[in-house]
């Protein structure tokens, strides 16, 4: 375990709200809750639009394949990238230490990770943590704003920053506000 067990925060399962992030200097860690990704509003038109594209896609797809089956897995696909835009984030309890970062009780040491960027996003602030391995995704960590500098500090101690353009799949991602 990463963090000491004098120390584990353990969220209380009936909290609904942002708690304060306890801070502990002697051991040089922090906890804190923050949402799991940042959450983009979507109208009515929005999913209309994309439930075109959908439909514009798997048709695409038949009228260039002439395989049914191709044309009705795009659109399973479709709406299932559909059904998952609706989901609200969760809350998640992150605390991080000298060892690691600890995400709701699960253990990410810093060696996984090779450096760690700091990205905005709609204004909302959260580190991306890179990791070593290629087929590993990237982890994100949100924070409150109160929060940034402690962190940064944290983890400025144990992986080095880096400036990365982000993938064309997250820029794409990030237009279309998924």
């Amino acid at each position: 375990m990463l963090m000491d067990e004098q120390n584990l925060f353990i969220p209380d399962e009936n909290a609904t709200e942002n708690l304060d992030p306890s801070v502990d200097e002697v051991n040089n860690s922090i906890t804190w809750t923050a949402s799991e990704f940042v959450n983009h509003s979507k109208n009515i038109v929005w999913y209309l639009l994309l439930l075109l594209a959908i439909v514009l896609a798997s048709s695409l797809v038949y009228v260039f394949t002439h395989n049914i089956l191709s044309a009705i897995v795009v659109l399973i696909l479709g709406l299932s990238l559909c059904f998952m835009a609706t989901r609200k984030p969760k809350e998640n309890y992150y605390g991080l230490d000298s060892q690691g970062i600890v995400i709701n009780n699960v253990d990410h040491p810093f060696a996984e990770y090779k450096s760690y960027m700091l990205v905005s996003e709609n204004g909302h602030d959260h580190i991306l943590l890179i990791s070593v391995k290629r087929l590993i995704p990237n982890k994100a960590i949100y924070f409150g704003s109160q929060d940034k500098d402690r962190i940064m500090s944290i983890l400025e101690e144990f992986l080095p920053t880096e400036n990365v353009k982000g993938e064309s799949i997250e820029k794409f991602m990030k237009k279309i506000g998924l």
